[in-house]
């Protein structure tokens, strides 16, 4: 039999987890509107990491795609464009 006190714990954590990125995916949406930050690849890149968690995959999959077009770095286009590959159904 499981600790109640450890299940309580465990969905705490588990809420906690998914509320946060939810702020902090909306936090970066908002940052992306900003000039400074709108060529800047990480913002996205976050973004879409936290979009994965919440299961959003198809935002996460524009995110990581966006990310891909600002940086000048081939293998981190490489990467998140394989992230954003990963976020798409299979066929």
């Amino acid at each position: 039999m499981a600790d109640p006190t450890l299940a309580i714990h465990r969905t705490i954590e588990a809420v906690w987890r998914i509320e946060s990125a939810r702020i902090i995916a909306g936090l970066a949406r908002r940052r992306l509107a900003e000039p400074a930050l709108r060529g800047y690849h990480l913002l996205p890149s976050v973004r879409a990491d936290l979009l994965a968690r919440l299961n959003r995959m198809d935002e996460a999959h524009a995110e990581y795609e966006r990310a891909a077009t600002l940086t000048r770095n081939q293998q981190e286009r490489t990467l998140l464009l394989g992230r954003a590959a990963r976020c798409q159904p299979d066929d």
